[in-house]
């Protein structure tokens, strides 16, 4: 009974160790595409949405995105078996400690330490296409939507 609650509790470490590696491994650094409105490669892509952009300016920024996939996508897919394999292991029959992740945490970090720099180059790349007006209005638009966010917060906290 206590080796059956120890595995449990030790699945539920891992399972959430593999979310943080998941988020922050995914495009978009710090919560990723989920979260605060950052899409692919850790630019605001909901923010350009918002943006009165050209189609020469679309172009560039699709062009870039592609370049940066194709560089980006076989890390990624590899970050995506370590995923798999961390699952696997979790769910398996046999029994697991935490060393028994050792090797998948030591290539997850490699992975996102490889793809994170990437993400700011990605990021600079997009910002360079955009004019200073554009800029200035997507930082008001992100300001706007972490004060709305900071006031949901607040209110949940409220509420609790």
């Amino acid at each position: 009974m206590n080796t059956r609650r120890n595995l449990i509790i030790l699945g539920l470490l891992v399972f959430s160790l593999v979310g943080v590696f998941i988020v922050y491994a995914r495009p978009g650094f710090g919560p990723g595409r989920y979260h605060h409105d950052f899409g692919r490669e850790g630019f605001p892509f909901g923010v350009l949405r918002e943006l009165d952009l050209t189609e020469q300016q679309k172009t560039q920024i699709e062009s870039i995105l592609k370049a940066h996939r194709d560089t980006v996508s076989p890390l990624k897919k590899e970050m995506q078996a370590v995923h798999s394999s961390i699952t696997a292991k979790l769910l398996g029959s046999t029994s697991v400690n935490a060393n028994d992740f050792a090797a998948e945490s030591e290539r997850a970090a490699q992975l996102h330490t490889q793809l994170f720099p990437t993400r700011i180059a990605l990021g600079l790349e997009i910002r360079n296409v955009l004019t200073e007006s554009q800029r200035a209005r997507a930082a008001e638009i992100i300001a706007e939507k972490q004060a709305r966010r900071a006031e949901r917060k607040r209110s949940w906290e409220e509420q609790q």
